[in-house]
């Protein structure tokens, strides 16, 4: 604390104030100043911090083009992904492409569980021991690449299937 005597003797102090501010603005403008305009030390500090700073903007420069080159990477693949050569050949391929990326897994009831695929269009057929397991499963399905669309045909154990459903109800 500056006592009031020194206080009142500096320019542009006033106790209520906000000059306090500038004259500690003004301390460490002068400090940092003293640091590196020193005699003895101030050039090596001043080669340091432009080194440090140099490297810096050197990293982020790097980081920034490898980030732009990996977004431009990843364009490339969405581009190659998209197109009709990722597809498999025929609704045979594309089948056995789904029983083998999703249904060999084990994650679902094995045996119970028949694909058929159309136009690129897999329907499901079977049962499954869960809803979430049905909304699973077709949701793994649509992922597989040259699959356009899924209709679900699954159901729960002991309940009709939904393709049954209406003619279950007119025999009755």
């Amino acid at each position: 604390m500056i006592p009031d005597a020194i206080a009142r003797r500096l320019p542009g102090n006033r106790r209520s104030g906000g000059s306090g501010r500038k004259v500690v603005l003004l301390s460490a403008a002068a400090a940092v100043a003293a640091y590196f305009f020193d005699p003895r030390m101030g050039r090596t500090r001043r080669a340091q911090v432009s080194s440090r700073l140099g490297g810096l903007f050197r990293t982020a420069a790097r980081r920034t083009g490898d980030r732009a080159e990996y977004a431009a990477g990843r364009l490339e693949g969405l581009k190659h992904a998209g197109s009709k050569g990722d597809a498999p050949p025929s609704d045979v391929a594309l089948k056995d492409k789904i029983e083998s990326e999703v249904l060999s897994r084990g994650e679902y009831p094995k045996g119970r569980i028949n694909v058929t695929v159309v136009d690129g269009v897999a329907e499901l057929h079977g049962t499954c021991d869960t809803p979430d397991q049905m909304q699973e499963l077709e949701s793994e399905v649509r992922k597989v690449t040259g699959v356009l669309d899924v209709r679900s045909h699954l159901h729960l154990p002991k309940t009709p299937a939904p393709n049954k459903e209406d003619s279950l109800r007119a025999g009755s």
